[in-house]
């Protein structure tokens, strides 16, 4: 099956709107292993799990949609780095990152996009909201009050 879920950090409004612009832009995740042993790379691409083995100088190249984690020893180390596409035009108003004007969202992404409309929702029945200005925005935009 798929790879399992694991607990993740807890997540706040500026992390969520920093993660989402930089998946939207990005293209490539490189993965660079070193050190000593070998270990193995889980890849999901959908249901299935693929297992490729890596050693000290092994170098993956991956689209960033695709799951993945690396079990390895503790002498064995990896490096990632994401190639990125330049900043992308954005619509005015609210967030921005969260209103990219072209192409498509990772499924990272796009969970946290549905992770950040359900706080906005949540952030609209708080009578003391106390975030940045971009979600300050984005919440008058999707919640406009009369009232206030």
């Amino acid at each position: 099956g798929a790879l399992p879920d694991v607990e993740a950090p807890l997540l706040d409004e500026e992390s969520c709107t920093s993660w989402i612009a930089m998946l939207a832009r990005a293209r490539m995740i490189l993965i660079y292993f070193f050190g000593k042993g070998q270990g193995l790379l889980e890849i999901s691409p959908s249901d299935e799990v693929v297992e490729l083995s890596t050693e000290p100088g092994t170098l993956v190249v991956l689209t960033p949609g695709l799951a993945h984690r690396h079990i390895s020893t503790r002498a064995m180390f990896a490096v990632k780095s994401w190639a990125l596409d330049p900043s992308p035009s954005r619509t005015r108003g609210w967030t921005g990152a969260l209103a990219t004007t072209f192409g498509t969202l990772s499924p990272a992404a796009q969970s946290l996009q549905r992770w950040s409309e359900e706080r906005v929702k949540e952030l609209a029945e708080d009578e003391e909201v106390h975030v940045s200005r971009g979600w300050q925005r984005m919440l008058r935009h999707c919640y406009f009050r009369a009232d206030h």
